[in-house]
């Protein structure tokens, strides 16, 4: 066919993305223990919160919030994803948060896991008596070993910072000095030794009580 018939031409056709993906996070359920010590406006890294999106250029790009909003708040800083604390923690009125974190990409669709934060507990209560004042009797002359009172203090606090030992910190008078002991865990006081009401009418303990 002669040359001036006909003519060619090159077609380029630009295959535009569609946002036809949806954020995808690793796992549906991302589960975190976390000390009770953070403080407003610490953070931390949490590196299962990264969420893919299989689009290209604007749709790939995810942006992320945590629902409910308050408690912690997410951010993500050269590609790796960080919690940052934003009311003080207090595992003894809430010892477990749960929530969402949600993934949104450039076109606004949406891939959310679950988060489950479990507080330790920090040593951050101190023991208190439940109150300030205990009275008891005992016969006199009774045989070393009788139980006297036992006392009762709590700490609001878990495991091992919430164990609490008492001891016997002074006598009045001091003549009583070594006629009572108090068990260190239970609280329980009894004689150690016989006690004469004609020398001593009342007798003064001041329990002094700590944690571990």
């Amino acid at each position: 066919m002669p040359q001036e018939v006909y003519e060619k031409i090159i077609l380029s056709i630009e295959i535009t993305d569609v946002n036809d993906n949806s954020p995808v996070f690793r796992s549906n359920e991302v589960r975190l223990e976390i000390p009770e010590a953070l403080g407003v406006g610490e953070e931390f890294e949490v590196s299962e919160l990264i969420a893919k999106d299989a689009d290209i250029e604007d749709f790939a790009t995810v942006s992320y919030s945590i629902v409910p909003p308050g408690t912690f708040d997410i951010a993500v800083k050269n590609g790796r994803t960080f919690l940052k604390v934003l009311k003080k923690l207090d595992r003894e009125l809430a010892p477990r948060w749960s929530g969402s974190v949600i993934a949104t990409d450039g076109g606004g669709r949406e891939g959310s896991t679950q988060l489950v934060i479990n507080i330790q507990d920090s040593n951050d209560n101190s023991p208190r008596f439940a109150q300030e004042v205990f009275s008891a009797s005992v016969v006199e002359n009774a045989p070393a070993g009788t139980f006297v009172y036992k006392v009762v203090a709590d700490d609001l606090d878990n495991g091992l910072n919430g164990e609490i030992r008492y001891e016997i910190e002074s006598v009045d008078p001091k003549s009583a000095t070594g006629k009572f002991e108090i068990e260190q865990k239970s609280g329980i006081i009894s004689t150690t030794g016989e006690i004469d009401r004609e020398t001593m009418k009342t007798i003064g303990l001041t329990i002094f009580i700590y944690f571990l």
